[in-house]
This record gives structure tokens, C-alpha cells and sequence, in this order.
């Protein structure tokens, strides 16, 4: 996913709306909700408590998280709030990016590469 495409989700309100309208899923490393905008832009906000651990370890997490969003395809015209659950303190980047395909793929927030179609048909 491009810089261009995304925008960070910022607002309080918005973390609300998104909280309350929005559809969530969970493993026990993220909690991801998602909820449509209206926008042609998809809007990313994260939460790392200080239960994950001290500033530093949220840091880490909050990037490793912001690499794998990146790095993934997904669909415009969504705010999307990746919740960091304690776990994820002692993942690595891999397991993190994991997680986080496996919940995007169960809120349907994943384009659909020309492969992935091909092998559907």
C-alpha cells in the first residue's frame, strides 16, 4: 500500500466511530476494526497501550505494524484501527504481518492480486 493511498487516522472521533460502527476481529496478538469512510482513501490508526510495555517496545511495535500495513494490498475507502494486544511486545516482524493478513483477510479489506483470482476460479 502507497504513502499516497493512506492516511493516518488521527481524531478521536474518529477512533470512536470506527470502535462503535465498525466490524472488529481478533487473535490474541491485534485487534483490528474496520469501518467504511466514504473516501477514496484508506485512513490507519493504531493503539499500543502501555500494557504492551514501556515506550520504547511500543514504538517498536507500532512500526513493525506500520511496515506490514504497507507492505499490504488493501481496498480504499476504509478507516481501519489496529488495536496492539500484549503479545505482540515479544513477536517478531513476521508474526506481527501474519496476524495482521490473516485479520484483514477476515474483514475482507485485502485486493485481490491476479493470482489469487486465478486460483479462485
Amino acid at each position: 500500500m502507497d504513502n499516497a493511498q493512506t492516511e493516518r487516522l488521527t481524531r478521536k472521533e474518529d477512533f470512536t466511530r470506527v470502535v462503535r460502527q465498525g466490524r472488529a476481529y481478533g487473535n490474541p496478538l491485534l485487534l483490528l476494526r474496520a469501518a467504511p469512510n466514504g473516501m477514496g482513501v484508506t485512513r490507519i490508526g493504531f493503539a499500543v497501550g502501555k500494557q504492551v510495555g514501556q515506550a520504547v517496545t511500543r514504538n517498536l511495535v507500532r512500526r513493525r505494524l506500520r511496515e506490514a500495513i504497507r507492505r499490504m494490498p488493501i481496498l480504499e475507502g476504509w478507516d481501519v484501527v489496529i488495536t496492539a494486544r500484549k503479545p505482540s511486545a515479544i513477536c517478531d516482524y513476521h508474526v506481527l504481518a501474519a496476524s495482521l493478513v490473516a485479520l484483514s483477510g477476515r474483514l475482507n479489506l485485502l485486493k485481490l492480486t491476479t493470482a489469487a483470482t486465478e486460483v479462485s476460479q
